[in-house]
């Protein structure tokens, strides 16, 4: 749940528009220890307002009134957005697993994974980069090698390596599936309760074009 929500801001919001922090460690935090919290221990995000942004936050004046306001209809709607795509993420998350040793060519007809990279020969072809949340330039060659260095992950998710990646899980779902499709790859319900730490070591940072 924590990547699913860290991933659904991004995708929602925008990386510059939220504040995020650990555990029991943040402004406001305290909702979130009412599930974590002696004889239940359910790990659970939060997902709330900024007090220093909202003056009236926990006062009479944080009333039904206020709230029915265009602006914070706007502001709720966009969390239930947050909160609902946060969810798909988790129902559309697979664990992936391959029986194929060594390294693939991606680009043989059979498998057709091959991404149009933005370095070829060590000459750039801007028109093919990819931007990560953060704005950074992702050469897809790259990606293909972290596809395939995550797997040597066993039973690494999708939504892990959109998280590692820091992009889209829709991209690395479809690259998934069509590896999936290829017979290259198996796809599973990832019911793990815990999240895989760490992916890959390729970085996906390329330099400036």
């Amino acid at each position: 749940m924590d990547y699913a929500l860290r991933l659904a801001l991004k995708t929602q919001v925008g990386a510059k528009g939220y504040v995020e922090g650990a555990f029991h460690r943040y402004p406001d935090c305290g909702d979130e220890i009412s599930f974590d919290t002696v004889g239940y221990q359910i790990p659970s995000p939060t997902i709330s307002r900024i007090a220093e942004r909202f003056p009236y936050y926990h006062t009479s004046m944080d009333d039904f009134a206020r709230f029915s306001q265009p602006e914070h209809q706007k502001r709720h709607q966009g969390l239930v957005n947050v909160m609902v795509y946060a969810l798909s993420l988790l129902e559309e998350n697979m664990e992936l697993e391959t029986d194929v040793r060594g390294n693939p060519c991606l680009s043989n007809p059979d498998l057709d994974l091959y991404l149009d990279a933005s370095n070829l020969n060590n000459r750039k072809v801007a028109q093919n980069l990819r931007f990560d949340f953060d704005g950074r330039p992702i050469d897809l060659r790259n990606f293909m090698e972290f596809f395939l260095d995550a797997l040597n992950t066993k039973n690494v998710s999708i939504l892990e390596m959109a998280h590692q990646a820091n992009m889209p899980f829709e991209f690395v779902k479809d690259y998934a599936q069509k590896a999936i499709q290829k017979g290259f790859v198996h796809g599973k319900v990832c019911l793990r309760r815990d999240a895989i730490r760490k992916v890959a070591s390729t970085s996906l940072q390329l330099g400036e074009v």
